[in-house]
């Protein structure tokens, strides 16, 4: 029990270290011996950590004045209609290339609902998450 425990962490918290995200916690988690499902599921639970993480800090980051004003001047009423409208695929689209923490914050500073964002990115990541483990099964059984 301890043992899965362990590596259950270890998923984890190399799916929620922004370098490493699910593409490497996914693969880490079944080297070490967990299966598939357990390995994209705490995967998928620690790179998912970061979205909460980054909603619950942006509020606080508005509260400095200097920064407030900086991100007001970024926003406008056309593009947050255009990132509610297609904000999902951006986030899906854009996960795998640059990771959850900077597709949060893109998303935040934009002004995409929270809702919309913590939703789209779920479905990202778990959909990437799903995907690394379909690729390393076939890898494996490829080579062996």
């Amino acid at each position: 029990m301890l043992d899965y425990i362990w590596k259950a962490a270890v998923t984890w918290f190399i799916g929620f270290a922004p370098q490493f995200e699910v593409y490497i916690a996914v693969p880490a988690g079944i080297a070490m011996g967990m299966d598939y499902f357990s390995a994209v599921l705490w995967a998928v639970i620690g790179n998912f950590t970061a979205v909460p993480i980054v909603l619950t800090f942006f509020a606080q980051i508005r509260r400095i004045s200097w920064l407030s004003n900086l991100i007001d001047r970024r926003y406008s009423e056309k593009n947050q209609e255009r990132l509610n409208r297609y904000g999902p695929w951006f986030v899906v689209l854009a996960t795998p290339m640059v990771g959850i923490w900077i597709v949060a914050v893109m998303a935040r500073i934009a002004g995409m609902n929270h809702a919309v964002l913590l939703v789209s990115s779920l479905v990202s990541i778990i959909f990437y998450g799903v995907l690394v483990a379909v690729l390393l099964h076939f890898g494996i059984a490829f080579f062996t």
